[in-house]
C-alpha cells in the first residue's frame, strides 16, 4: 500500500470515506526501479501496457520525489485533453495532499506557477503562447 506519509498510513479521508490505493507488485517494482535508475541516469523511461496503472506509478513517483526534493517542480505531458483531466481525478481520489500544489496548463488555463503541472504538448509547444 502507499504509505509515504503518516496521514496516508491511516487512510485518506474524502467526504467521510477512507480510501487507500494498493499498488500491484509490478507497479512497486517499476517505482523502485525508477528511483534506482535515477542514481546513475537523469533520463528514465517507463513503458507499460494500457491499463497497467501508469498513472498510479507516476503519481507515487512524484509523491516520493517531492518528499526527497521539496523545492522541485514536475511537469506531466499528455497529447490529448482527456489525458489531462483523468490524472487530476486520480490525484483527487488517492493523492489529495498533492492537489493544492497541482495545476493545468492547457488552452485558457495557465497554472504554470504550480509545483506539479499537467500540460498538453500542443500548449507548451505553441510558439505564440509563453507558458513556462
Amino acid at each position: 500500500m502507499l504509505l509515504t506519509r503518516l496521514e496516508r498510513s491511516q487512510g485518506v479521508s474524502l467526504q467521510g470515506q477512507y480510501i487507500m490505493i494498493e499498488l500491484r507488485p509490478y507497479q512497486t517494482e517499476i517505482i523502485d526501479s525508477v528511483f534506482k535508475a535515477w542514481q546513475t541516469a537523469n533520463d528514465v523511461l517507463v513503458v507499460a501496457a494500457t491499463g497497467a496503472g501508469k498513472t498510479n506509478c507516476f503519481f507515487e513517483i512524484i509523491d516520493r520525489f517531492l518528499i526527497q526534493h521539496p523545492g522541485a517542480r514536475v511537469v506531466i505531458l499528455a497529447h490529448r485533453a482527456e489525458l489531462i483531466t483523468q490524472p487530476f481525478a486520480r490525484l483527487q481520489s488517492f493523492w489529495p495532499h498533492l492537489l493544492p500544489r497541482a495545476g493545468i496548463v492547457m488552452a485558457n488555463q495557465n497554472d504554470s506557477h504550480r509545483q506539479i503541472i499537467v500540460a498538453t504538448v500542443q500548449t507548451l509547444g505553441h510558439h505564440s503562447k509563453k507558458r513556462m
